[in-house]
């Protein structure tokens, strides 16, 4: 094992245990092999290997810069091209990538400026658009929000992690809103549920550690009307094959309430209307979402009600909304934990 694959190896494996990044192990081991392949000159099968890696592991960034190198070496320009763009928009799309890897991206763009001169200009023309676009999103944000919210839709399609952007669109979200912090960043012990050895607060954060059993705990104030409730949680260790954090909202028994969190890797939403009957309302891997998130890194859960509608976000964009049944006017809000040790760092409730 070279020492980079294993400061990588270590690096991952201290921030994150949870299926999505089971396979990085492999997708290295498999870099490793391919670039001793380059290095002694069998070039067919070091762009093998470096192909092979990211169907373990779709966010090896080594592999995908070394295969633009390993298509250099042979001429197939126009193929290490496409390969070092996918490099760049990896790294640019998720602001979590080990810095280690940043310099791939780098190295990738030097490469685009000297053999992708038309996708630089392209490249160009986004980043103008981009602006002009976002522009309108800023004066137009109290005028007419709306047109404000699709102008900033169209920028993060274009540029995933656009921060300003970003904050525009956090601070476009809470206007107007009254909030209340359900977590106050230092006590839990008047909520209720299963506590005990399960849950505690470490340096203001909700830590909820639970090895095969899901727990949940609760606050004691209900919520009525038209409300969002926003967790931001993170799975820090994963101990079973079903590690779940979840936000629970409109929370009227174990059995009765919306759930939004993370299970197995996925988004999901359930609407639990009794211990025998509920419905899943939605479900995608979170690397599958049109923007892919990282359940190990700090995560914002949504849950919006309005008159008609429930609405799920994550990350400040929304991702699938129902019809409001009458008997989700309200209620308390909880939040689980199973087979992980989860870590809630925000629950608030903003009333509309």
């Amino acid at each position: 094992m070279t020492a980079a694959r294993a400061f990588f190896v270590m690096l991952l494996l201290a921030a994150l245990t949870a299926p999505g990044f089971a396979d990085m192990d492999a997708a290295l081991d498999l870099t490793d092999e391919a670039t001793e392949a380059l290095e002694d000159g069998k070039v067919e099968k070091a762009q093998e290997l470096f192909r092979e890696a990211p169907e373990e592991e779709a966010g090896c960034i080594p592999a995908r810069s070394g295969l633009g190198e390993a298509l250099l070496t042979e001429g197939k320009i126009k193929e290490a091209v496409i390969a070092f763009r996918k490099v760049v928009r990896t790294v640019e799309a998720d602001a979590g990538i080990p810095s280690a890897w940043k310099k791939h991206a780098k190295t990738a763009r030097k490469h685009l400026d000297e053999h992708d001169k038309n996708g630089a200009a392209l490249e160009q023309m986004v980043d103008d658009h981009v602006d002009k676009v976002f522009r309108v999103a800023t004066k137009y944000r109290t005028k007419d929000p709306d047109l404000s919210a699709r102008a900033l839709d169209i920028v993060l399609t274009l540029r995933p992690g656009h921060a300003r952007a970003n904050e525009l669109l956090e601070s476009m979200s809470r206007k107007g809103a009254r909030k209340e912090a359900i977590f106050d960043g230092k006590q839990i012990s008047d909520w209720d549920g299963g506590r005990g050895q399960w849950w505690a607060v470490e340096e203001g954060v909700i830590v909820g550690e639970t090895k095969g059993v899901a727990t949940y705990i609760r606050n004691q104030k209900e919520i009525e009307g038209n409300f969002d409730v926003i967790m931001e949680a993170r799975i820090a260790t994963v101990y079973d094959e079903s590690p779940f954090v979840a936000l629970m909202a409109s929370w009227k028994a174990e059995f009765d309430h919306s759930r939004l969190g993370t299970l197995s890797g996925a988004l999901r939403w359930f609407e639990y209307k009794s211990e025998n009957e509920k419905d899943r309302v939605f479900m995608k891997d979170a690397g599958g979402l049109k923007r892919p998130y990282d359940p190990a890194k700090w995560t914002v859960y949504e849950l919006r009600y309005r008159e008609d509608y429930i609405h799920a976000f994550l990350n400040g964009r929304e991702v699938h909304k129902i019809k409001r049944a009458e008997g989700r006017a309200g209620g308390y809000v909880g939040i689980l934990a199973q087979g992980c040790r989860a870590e809630i760092k925000r629950l608030d409730v903003l009333y509309r």
